[in-house]
This record gives structure tokens, sequence and C-alpha cells, in this order.
């Protein structure tokens, strides 16, 4: 390390103290803090952290001066163990602790001084977006500006103002409702899809006689709660475990059913005369109608034999 190397120290904003406080860093408060320091009267230490006033300096501030619109420093007197340790990367951040106007110690009472300058090891910077430090042989230490509490003022991360955190939570916030309600939105297309994709499974049943067209309707009704979250089953098949959802397993089952209903013989003559225009699910309420009618009185008919009495109750 040099006899005396130049550092950037801070940059103009806002920033945020761990009590919620804005502290404005203008450009015209780094110049007086940069016109205010005076050696003589009080010459800032370079020091590892912030640690407390008794703790040994390694360096000191000869002076501070603005360039660029940034805080910049000049050290010197730098300890040679210490430039050591900086080179081989122990300490890799820089930062800035300031006097608060009214810290009893501050050598300028009434406006911000600079305390001292920290060499940081694993701490995370505080405000970025600062010149890191070049050495004559190439090595870098990023720079990190903070003000410490007790008569100073701990700034938060990024150096964010509540107003600038305040409006990054609101467009988190409506971030995450427009997920919500794309993902409703997907649930209801996803949901839709899967009911007609029900109807027209039910209607392929009644076509091919395996299901009665009286019934499609509520079967089609059926299979969509059955596909509904939570309605999961698991049974033994062939001596494993099956897992499927109340749907699937509902719509195999059918697919297995005989065909029973043979639309062919509902088109005979005597059929014709149920009524002229009569429709398919007209003729199975009524059928269904006789069924239910005959069990309640104790006898037990079937579709065909309805389907006939049907026909002869018309054609009376």
């Amino acid at each position: 390390m040099p006899d005396e190397l130049d550092i950037e120290l801070f940059r103009p904003g806002t920033f945020t103290a761990a009590g919620g406080r804005n502290l404005d860093f203008s450009a015209d408060t780094l110049a007086q803090i940069a016109a205010g320091y005076d050696p003589a009267a009080y010459d800032a230490p370079v020091v590892v952290g912030h640690p407390a006033g008794d703790a040994p300096a390694y360096g000191w501030v000869k002076g501070l001066r603005i360039e660029g619109g940034r805080l910049k420093a000049t050290l010197h007197k730098i300890d040679p163990a210490f430039a050591e340790l900086v080179k081989d990367g122990k300490y890799r951040k820089v930062s800035a602790s300031f006097y608060m106007p009214d810290h009893p110690n501050n050598p300028k009472p009434g406006a911000l001084s600079l305390r001292h300058v920290g060499f940081l090891g694993a701490q995370p910077p505080a405000v970025k977006g600062l010149k890191p430090v070049e050495f004559a042989e190439g090595d870098r230490v990023d720079r990190v500006a903070v003000v410490e509490a007790d008569g100073f003022a701990d700034f938060a991360e990024g150096g964010a103002t509540m107003a600038e955190l305040l409006a990054q939570v609101r467009a988190l916030s409506n971030q995450v409702n427009e997920l919500r309600a794309r993902n409703a939105d997907f649930a209801e297309t996803e949901r839709a899809a899967k009911s007609r994709e029900n109807r027209a499974f039910v209607a392929t049943l009644v076509k091919e006689g395996r299901f009665w067209p009286g019934f499609a309707d509520g079967m089609a009704a059926f299979l969509d709660s059955l596909d509904g979250p939570g309605h999961v089953i698991e049974f033994a098949e062939h001596g494993e475990t099956v897992t499927r959802s109340g749907g699937e397993f509902m719509r195999d089952f059918l697919r297995r059913q005989p065909v029973t209903i043979h639309f062919g013989e509902l088109a005979a003559p005597d059929a014709a005369a149920v009524g002229e225009h009569a429709t398919e699910d007209e003729l199975a309420e009524r059928i269904a109608g006789f069924v239910e009618s005959e069990r309640a009185a104790g006898r037990t008919v079937s579709y065909s034999d309805a389907l006939r009495a049907v026909t002869l109750s018309r054609n009376a």
C-alpha cells in the first residue's frame, strides 16, 4: 500500500437510519463535511470495523475533498502490517462513520463530522454504488458508508428511504395479487375445459348405449365434482397400490359398462306412438318415471319392459 491513498467515502442521497429516521446527505452536506474537516483539530483514524474510541489506529485521514460529486479522503501514515492484511483480502470493504451534529464529542458542533474510516471484513455494505479502492498492486476494496448508533445513526443497506421501501412493498404486493388473479383465471379455464370433456364423455357413453340419456347431465356434473381438489383414492390393483382421482376412477368404471340400451329398438313402429315430436330426453324421463312408479309399488321392471309399457299406454 502506498504512503498515501485516495479513497471514495460517501455519495449524496437520503438514507434511512435503524430507528426509521431519514437523513439527507446532499451534495452541499458532503461539501460542508469536507470543508469542515481539520486534522489539526481532530485527526480521524483508520480503524478496523466501527470500534470504541480506545481501539488502535492503523492510519489517519489527512484530508477530505469533493470530487465528481463524491466525498473522498486521503489516508496516510498507514501501518505496514495492516496494509499487508488489506492486500491479502482480510478487509475488503471500507466504511465512513460520522458524528451527528449534537454529539458531545463532535469536533464541529452543529454539523456532521467524520469520526473514523473503518475497514470491514464480512460486514455487508450499507450504501452501494461507491467506487472500489484501487491499490498500486491492483488490489480492490469495496466502499461502504455507515453512520453508527450511540449518538450516530445506523443506515439501512442500499440507502433506501422509507417511502422507497413502502413503494417496493406495494409493488411486490401488486405482483402477488396479479399472480393470484392469473392463477384463479387459469384454474377456472382448466375447470371449464374439464367440464366440457366430461359432457363429451357422457354423450359418447349415451351414444354407445352404455348410459341412460335421462341421467347424462347429472353424471357430467357428478364427474365435475370428482375432478375437484381432494378427491383422490388409493386401491390395490394387480398386487400394486394405485392412486387415482375420483373422476378418473368413475370414467374408467363407466367405460367398462356393457351396452344395455339399443336405440334402434326405440325407433320401432310401436315407439312412434309415444309422440311424434317426443325428444330422446322426454322419452327417457317417461320411462324412468314408469320404472320408479313400479318400484314404489314393489315391482321390478326392466327398461325394455318400461319402454313397451309407455308405448302401449300412449297408443291406447
